[in-house]
C-alpha cells in the first residue's frame, strides 16, 4: 500500500491551488508528502503547517541565462532545468508517487518518467509514455478530468474513458458561505489595508463595515457604502482584462445620469506582468474605484465573503476547462458573472449561482442590473443568485470530493498510471505508481 508521495509542480508551489490541494487531500488520507516547486509566494497555512505535508523548493535556471540569444538559452535552460530536477527528485527518499503537474510538459514529464523508471530500486508500474503528441501521450490506465466537456472529448478524439472530478473549494472557502456573514474578518482585512499597523482594527469604520458601540463589526447597508466587486487575475495575456475596463467605463457614465447606482469598489487580486498596463488605463471616473491588492492567502476568503459580486475574465484556450477563482468564490457564497466559454456552464448556471456575459457591454449591464439597492428585483435577484451560489457546494469541498473519487483510483490495485487533466494540454497531472 502507498504511503508516501511526492507532488512536482514547476512554478511557484505557493501559487499551484490544485497541487496544494492535492497535497492537502493526500496528507488527509495519511500520506506522507513532499510538495516539489519553485519558491515565491507562501502556501496556504493549512499545507505549510500538516505534519504530513513538507514543501521544498526546487532551483530554478540561472538567471543570466536569460541574457543570451534566444537560440542559445533556450536549450541551455532546458539542459540546466533537466539537471536540477534531477538532483531535486533524487536527493529525496523514494516515493510510492510521484504526481507531476503539467504543463510545462517538458522536462517535467521526462525527469519524472526517468527518474521513477531508472533512478529509483523497484519498479514503475506504467503503460507508455510517449512525448510529443497528445494522443500517444495520454495512454494510461486510469484518467480523471475536471469538466465533463473534457471527458467527451477524450472520448472522441483519444478513445479514452474518463471520470470527471470537478474542482470544489477548499476547506478554507467552503466554511464562509453564510446567510449572515462575520464582518469581523472583513473589518479587520480593510482596516490593515486601510491603515496598517497591529492586529486590533483601528479604524471605527472602514469602506464596507463599521464598528458599533457594542465593539461588534457589521457590514453597511449597501445604499450606505459602494458596492464591492471582486475579480482575481494573474495579469497576463492568457487572460484579458479589457472587458472588464469597458464594463467599469460604461458603469460610470450610467452612474452619473443615474443616481440610483451605488459607488462601485472593484478589488483584483494578483501578480502579473500586465497589472500596470491595465491600471494606467483606469479612469478617471467618478463613481468607480479600482484597487489592485496583493492579499496572504488567508485574507482572501475573507476578501470573497465580503463581496456582492464576483467577475471571472477566465477564457480557456481549449474551452474545456473552468477557472478555480469561480469555485472559491462559490465556496464563500458569492455569485458571479463569468465570461461564457463552452465549458462553463458546468460551474456557473446563467441565472441560478450567476450570469455570463459575452462583452464588457453585457458585463456593465448585469452590473446595473444587479447592483440597485433601491430596486426591490435587483436586490431580490442578486439575493438568489447568492443563495445559489451558496448552495453549489453546500456540506461539500475538495477534500472530500478527492476521497470519494480520486483516492479509491490512487488505492486501486490495478491502476498503473492516472493522469488529471483540464483542457486538451492546459493542465495535466500524471501519477506514476511505483512500487
Amino acid at each position: 500500500v502507498a504511503t508516501t508521495v511526492q507532488l512536482l509542480v514547476l512554478g511557484d508551489a505557493g501559487r499551484s491551488p490544485r497541487m496544494q490541494l492535492h497535497a492537502l487531500s493526500f496528507a488527509e488520507s495519511g500520506y506522507h508528502v513532499t510538495l516539489l516547486g519553485y519558491s515565491g509566494s507562501p502556501c496556504r497555512s493549512a499545507v505549510a503547517n500538516h505534519r504530513l505535508i513538507k514543501v521544498e523548493h526546487i532551483r530554478q535556471a540561472p538567471a543570466w541565462l536569460d541574457r543570451l540569444p534566444t537560440v542559445l538559452a533556450q536549450p541551455l535552460k532546458l539542459l540546466a532545468l533537466l539537471v536540477l530536477l534531477c538532483c531535486s527528485l533524487l536527493a529525496h527518499p523514494r516515493s510510492d508517487l510521484l504526481l507531476v503537474q503539467s504543463p510545462p510538459a517538458v522536462p517535467a514529464l521526462l525527469v519524472a518518467w526517468a527518474t521513477c523508471r531508472l533512478g529509483r530500486p523497484g519498479r514503475s508500474i506504467y503503460r507508455s509514455l510517449e512525448l510529443g503528441f497528445a494522443s500517444r501521450f495520454l495512454r494510461s490506465d486510469t484518467h480523471l478530468c475536471v469538466t465533463e466537456a473534457m471527458r467527451r472529448d477524450l472520448r472522441k478524439s483519444w478513445g479514452i474513458d474518463a471520470v470527471a472530478f470537478h474542482d470544489r473549494p477548499s476547506p478554507d472557502f467552503a466554511v464562509r458561505a453564510s446567510d449572515n456573514p462575520d464582518a469581523t474578518a472583513a473589518h479587520r482585512l480593510f482596516d490593515r489595508l486601510g491603515a496598517p499597523g497591529g492586529p486590533v482594527p483601528q479604524l471605527a469604520e472602514t469602506p464596507l463595515t463599521r464598528l458599533g458601540v457594542d465593539g461588534v463589526a457589521r457590514y453597511l447597508p449597501i445604499c450606505e457604502r459602494p458596492a464591492l466587486l471582486v475579480s482575481s487575475t494573474s495579469w497576463t495575456l492568457d487572460e484579458d482584462f479589457a472587458p472588464l475596463m469597458e464594463a467599469l467605463d460604461r458603469y460610470d457614465s450610467k452612474a452619473e445620469s443615474d443616481q440610483s447606482l451605488p459607488d462601485l469598489l472593484c478589488v483584483v487580486t494578483g501578480r502579473g506582468p500586465m497589472r500596470d498596463y491595465y491600471l494606467s488605463r483606469a479612469g478617471p471616473w467618478r463613481s468607480v474605484r479600482l484597487v489592485s491588492a496583493w492579499l496572504e492567502p488567508a485574507d482572501y476568503p475573507a476578501l470573497l465573503a465580503a463581496a456582492d459580486l464576483g467577475v471571472s475574465l477566465h477564457a480557456s484556450s481549449s474551452g474545456l476547462d473552468l477557472p478555480m477563482k469561480v469555485v472559491d468564490m462559490f465556496g464563500c457564497g458569492l455569485p458571479v458573472c463569468a465570461l461564457r466559454f463552452p465549458a462553463i456552464g458546468e460551474l456557473v448556471r446563467h441565472g441560478v449561482n450567476g450570469l455570463l456575459f459575452d462583452s464588457g457591454e453585457q458585463l456593465a449591464e448585469q452590473l446595473a442590473k444587479l447592483l440597485r439597492p433601491a430596486e426591490a428585483s435587483s436586490v431580490d435577484e442578486l439575493k438568489r443568485l447568492r443563495r445559489g451560489a451558496r448552495d453549489a457546494f453546500r456540506g461539500d469541498n475538495f477534500v472530500k470530493a478527492w476521497r470519494r473519487i480520486v483516492r479509491p483510483v490512487v488505492r486501486a490495485s490495478d491502476s498503473r498510471c492516472c493522469i488529471l487533466s483540464a483542457g486538451r494540454a492546459s493542465l495535466i497531472f500524471l501519477l506514476f505508481y511505483c512500487q
